[in-house]
């Protein structure tokens, strides 16, 4: 199902995510389809989910726009 998505909002990847639960799975297959994602995290699971996408991950200013700006460019650059 995530294969046939243009990009993914979750809202955090919290205490149970990085514990292996919650949304790790769906978090994965985005991962594994290279599927643009945003996710929420606090500092202290940053970590925890650099480790589990297994590269650094971008940091986006707390701005709806340019959130928003983010996803289009991550989908307008993805190979067809």
């Amino acid at each position: 199902m995530v294969e046939s998505c243009d990009a993914m909002i979750l809202n955090k990847f919290g205490a149970c995510e990085a514990e292996g639960d919650g949304f790790v799975s769906v978090l994965a297959d985005a991962v594994m389809a290279d599927v643009p994602t945003v996710i929420g995290v606090s500092e202290r699971k940053r970590a925890a989910l650099v480790s589990f996408v297994g590269a650094p991950v971008e940091s986006l200013a707390l701005s709806a726009t340019h959130v928003v700006d983010w996803v289009y460019a991550a989908i307008r650059s993805k190979p067809d």
